[in-house]
C-alpha cells in the first residue's frame, strides 16, 4: 500500500490500514518525506518505507526484491531497528 503523506491525519490514516491490514506493507513518499526523511518513520511506527525525491526507481525495486534495501537509492528503512536513509540519485533524463 503506498501513501503520498504528511501530517498527523495520515499517521492515523496509516496507522487504521496497518491495524485492517496487518501483513501488508505500506510505503509512504511525497514532498513531506522528501524533507522529513526519517522523522517521518520515527512518528509512524506502522510505515514500513519511505521513498525521497523520485521514488518511482525506488518502489519498482521493492516490488521486484531484486536489490539488499541498503542498495536502493532514496528508500528509507528500518534495520533492527535503526532508522536508515539511503542516498539517492535524481534522474536528469526528464
Amino acid at each position: 500500500i503506498n501513501f503520498d503523506c504528511g501530517g498527523i491525519v495520515f499517521n492515523r490514516l496509516i496507522a487504521a490500514v496497518k491495524r485492517q491490514f496487518p501483513g501488508k506493507i505500506i510505503i509512504v513518499g511525497g514532498p513531506h518525506v522528501s524533507t522529513f526523511r526519517e522523522e517521518v518513520l520515527k512518528e509512524c511506527h506502522e510505515i514500513d518505507f519511505g521513498v525521497v525525491m523520485e521514488g518511482e526507481g525506488a518502489l519498482i525495486s521493492l516490488c521486484q526484491n531484486d536489490l539488499p534495501y541498503e542498495n536502493i537509492p532514496g528508500l528509507i528503512f528500518r534495520e533492527d531497528g535503526i532508522i536508515k536513509v539511503n542516498d539517492f540519485k535524481l534522474n536528469n533524463s526528464i
